[in-house]
């Protein structure tokens, strides 16, 4: 009877051990197309990709409910935008369009087909401009608490208010100015807890002018890129 080399077999268990330990982890780091870092969760597997995008002052981790409950039948990933989080800063463009390409640049790294974009305050325009980059990957978008008002316009003046308010936060906050100012109403400790991790240490570098970039947009480019998105869905 022919003898097997023990070594074979040797063999074949190393490279099955290799085989096992190669397995690919999600990638949760990729770099925009300006060279800042994005830094993002992914969680979970399925067809379609749900991408939630954060507001202003936020970090991804808003969004930590909805990815460990989306993320049981799709891929769900938060992002991080620049200038918050783990993502890097070192931008000089702050703009939604900017933001608009971090996403789009995230779609097409990671080679996703169907994805529903969803947007928190400032992220509502971010992924509407997400959208418009990469349509055919768009199975919808999905706006969180903001544009309530589309045709709205904001004057110069009510922009230097928005600053001087929203700068204030977050360069002096506290609970009783974040419930005077109607940021929550309930759960008032455990929501200022959340906005102390946002905040806490953050260098709020490309802050002031992100929120600028904002107020642009909403200005000069909200309602062309609404109705391109639109147009764009229904084909």
């Amino acid at each position: 009877m022919k003898q097997i080399n023990p070594l074979l077999n040797y063999s074949f268990f190393i490279i099955l051990f290799i085989i096992s330990s190669c397995k690919s982890e999600p990638i949760t780091t990729i770099d925009s197309l300006d060279g800042v870092r994005l830094s993002f969760d992914n969680e979970g597997k399925g067809d379609v990709t749900i991408i939630l995008v954060h507001g202003w002052s936020n970090t991804r981790s808003i969004w930590d409910a909805q990815v460990s409950h989306f993320s049981e039948k799709y891929m769900v990933i938060a992002v991080d935008l620049p200038g918050f989080g783990k993502s890097g800063n070192t931008r000089s463009e702050w703009t939604i369009a900017s933001f608009g390409e971090d996403i789009s640049t995230i779609i097409h790294q990671l080679n996703l087909k169907k994805v529903v974009l969803v947007g928190f305050s400032l992220g509502s325009p971010v992924v509407i401009e997400a959208a418009n980059k990469v349509q055919d990957h768009i199975l919808g978008v999905v706006l969180v608490d903001a544009l309530q008002d589309v045709e709205a316009k904001i004057s110069p003046q009510m922009a230097h208010y928005i600053d001087s308010v929203m700068m204030d936060i977050v360069n002096n906050y506290t609970k009783e100015k974040l419930v005077e100012r109607g940021f929550f109403k309930k759960n008032i400790d455990s929501s200022f807890l959340r906005v102390d991790l946002f905040l806490k240490g953050a260098s709020h570098i490309g802050w002031r002018e992100s929120l600028a970039g904002s107020i642009k947009w909403q200005n000069e480019n909200c309602i062309n890129s609404i109705k391109l998105l639109g147009l764009r869905l229904l084909q």
